[in-house]
């Protein structure tokens, strides 16, 4: 339909005619200005004010941007020209053109820290009504699942943790009011075990104290210096400078195994990657042992996620499956699918284990869910969500984060039984939707009809 990076104009004269989409490389289009020359592309798709409707994927360019790539910089600052020339000519009260989805709300859908920190804020202020469910619709009433996000933090990958999840915040102010200093570094934990390294002991052990950044300091100057006046306004806990990954783990109470994420959540093939690691010495290992790293061409030995922002979540008990939501326009088209999820952890498992989302979720489930008794067990196939569970989903992220075509990751945990959202993607390739393209084609239609039936706005 639309190739990754491309933009698509939807150009129709008349709304009987049919739709004619034209695929818009602004890479060429920049070169091809620069050259002094004139771009190759049909004169239709170089000029903005012929367009009836904008359907863009610049996740990359998104991304790359913020990076400082000049390219992906130059090639938005063409689609923002384009844009504000199709907003002039809405002013002026000539017409109006849908963009299929706010730029802005696409960009927080490139970032796990922003779009995990919105929900994370909508979910705790009861945001996600049950809405119009089967009783509506002349069925029986559906309870309502229980929707959560795991706990999870984000920083620097070779610095330390810096952002911090609600629940983590919450975990982390409640060592911040029960322990008690006792000086020269020690601190005593309400259960009266005090620090000693990666443990705890008694506290005529406890004298230890940490290195970040040059600097030493102790575990009471993070609680009484860092944690003051650094809450967001998404309720999210943000520290003036990062600190160890073991111990903001261990502060947030976040439990092992985790899973290890790139904070880019969509755009380049490298936010894929993830980790999944089974204990503490597996994630410092990960993170900071040169020794434990493949060796690259250039023999150099460095961390796969170095230099990069990350973001590390619990892993959630969930069985064999992962349940892929779909969703194009509105929550009437949504299409759900089991996929294949990470492997399950074992007890025997220790370290970390290297991964990319392309290894799993190719494998369609068609499994009937299994008697909750064996909820312990590697093969437990999970109760899906119902359908009505998975259209108040699809409404609450239209409602909420303003885009109409993402794809959710959620989970049925084999521990409380609620649903986890655990990834949120921007224009997924809809391969699992039967006729995705005929669903997209006529939410593109409906969009421009829609429009053309509203006056301009002055």
């Amino acid at each position: 339909m639309t190739a990754c990076g491309a933009t698509t104009a939807l150009s129709a004269e008349r709304c009987c005619r049919p739709i004619r989409l034209v695929e818009i490389d602004l890479g060429e289009d920049a070169d091809a200005s620069k050259r002094g020359r004139r771009s190759s592309i049909a004169s239709l798709s170089r000029r903005p004010k012929h367009w009836d409707l904008i359907l863009h994927k610049r996740t990359d360019d998104m991304v790359m941007a913020r990076r400082n790539d000049k390219n992906a910089q130059q090639r938005m600052a063409i689609f923002q020209r384009d844009l504000a020339i199709v907003r002039e000519q809405e002013r002026l009260g000539r017409r109006r053109v849908p963009i299929i989805d706010p730029l802005e709300a696409v960009s927080c859908l490139t970032d796990r820290v922003q779009f995990s920190s919105t929900l994370d804020a909508l979910l705790a202020s009861g945001k996600l009504d049950a809405g119009p469910g089967q009783e509506a619709m002349g069925g029986p009433p559906a309870p309502a699942s229980v929707v959560r996000l795991t706990k999870w933090c984000a920083g620097p990958a070779d610095c330390g943790a810096q952002v911090f999840s609600l629940a983590c915040r919450e975990t982390i102010a409640a060592y911040q009011r029960n322990t008690i200093s006792v000086g020269d570094g020690a601190y005593i934990r309400p259960d009266g075990l005090c620090r000693n390294g990666s443990a705890f002991a008694e506290l005529d052990c406890c004298r230890q104290t940490w290195n970040a950044d040059a600097r030493r300091g102790t575990i009471g100057d993070i609680l009484r210096e860092n944690l003051v006046d650094t809450e967001t306004s998404l309720g999210t806990l943000e520290l003036g400078q990062p600190i160890p990954w073991v111990l903001a783990c261990e502060l947030a109470g976040m439990r092992y195994p985790l899973v290890v994420k790139r904070r880019t959540a969509c755009g380049p093939r490298s936010s894929h990657d993830l980790a999944l690691v089974y204990d503490m010495e597996g994630l410092e290992a990960l993170l900071s042992d040169p020794s434990t790293f493949d060796q690259s061409r250039d023999g150099t030995r460095t961390s796969p996620f170095a230099h990069d922002d990350i973001y590390i979540q619990e892993y959630i008990p969930h069985g064999h499956a992962v349940f892929k939501i779909y969703v194009i326009g509105s929550e009437s088209q949504v299409s759900m699918h089991a996929r294949s999820t990470l492997p399950i952890p074992r007890e025997a498992d220790r370290g970390y284990r290297l991964l990319n989302t392309y290894d799993f979720g190719k494998d369609a489930i068609s499994d009937q869910p299994t008697d909750a008794s064996d909820r312990a067990g590697a093969l437990w196939y999970p109760q899906p969500p119902s359908r009505d569970d998975a259209c108040r989903l699809a409404r609450f992220v239209i409602k909420y984060l303003r885009v109409t075509l993402f794809g959710l990751d959620v989970l049925r945990s084999a521990v409380d039984d609620a649903l986890y959202i655990v990834d949120l993607n921007y224009f997924p390739s809809f391969k699992d939707v039967p006729d995705a393209h005929v669903q997209l084609l006529n939410y593109l239609r409906q969009c421009h009809l829609d429009a053309s039936r509203r006056p301009p706005h002055n």
